[in-house]
């Protein structure tokens, strides 16, 4: 799955845009390396919820909330059970 922040300009977000597996571990992984703490801490924090088409960047959006932190970032689909 693709993965970007969701902070600043358009253009600016997708310069963290980046390819990781779809998972909740993954997820935290990126997030940790982006500042929001270690990948341990964030897993329970952790939501995805289906958003909408974005048609600037062609994705189906999936928002990523981190409790405490709120929306943080953006995905193309959603986290493999």
């Amino acid at each position: 799955m693709k993965i970007k922040m969701h902070a600043g300009s358009l253009a600016k977000a997708m310069e963290t845009a980046q390819e990781i597996e779809p998972s909740i571990n993954d997820i935290a992984k990126y997030l940790s390396r982006h500042g929001l703490g270690l990948p341990d801490e964030l897993v329970g924090l952790i939501a995805i919820t289906e958003y909408e088409y974005d048609k600037r960047i062609g994705w189906h959006a999936w928002l990523v909330a981190v409790q405490g932190f709120g929306v943080v970032a953006m995905t193309d689909g959603p986290v493999e059970a």
